[in-house]
């Protein structure tokens, strides 16, 4: 099976990220992506594991592709800025 995923110029941003962009990342498919849009928002991107969202062999391969703040990008490569403190109040 061929792999689809492309290299992001930024970090996606897992507060704002739909499912479809969390996919881009490697190894989250639909289940762990929805599991992802359901948690958000989060402080840190530990939660992922801590929250058990994603189990942490996962985590190990996307967190350096991943952020909470700063900008959330699609797979076209366009990115937008996102203010943190807004969503988790």
């Amino acid at each position: 099976m061929e792999d689809h995923r492309v290299v992001l110029p930024q970090p996606i941003n897992i507060n704002s990220a739909s499912r479809d962009q969390l996919m881009l990342l490697r190894g989250i498919g639909v289940t762990y992506a929805e599991r992802i849009v359901e948690g958000q928002p989060y402080r840190t991107i530990e939660d992922l594991v801590s929250r058990r969202r994603i189990p942490l062999y996962i985590y190990t391969v996307i967190q350096n592709h991943i952020t909470i703040e700063g900008k959330s990008c699609t797979a076209n490569g366009e990115c937008v800025s996102e203010a943190v403190d807004s969503m988790i109040g």
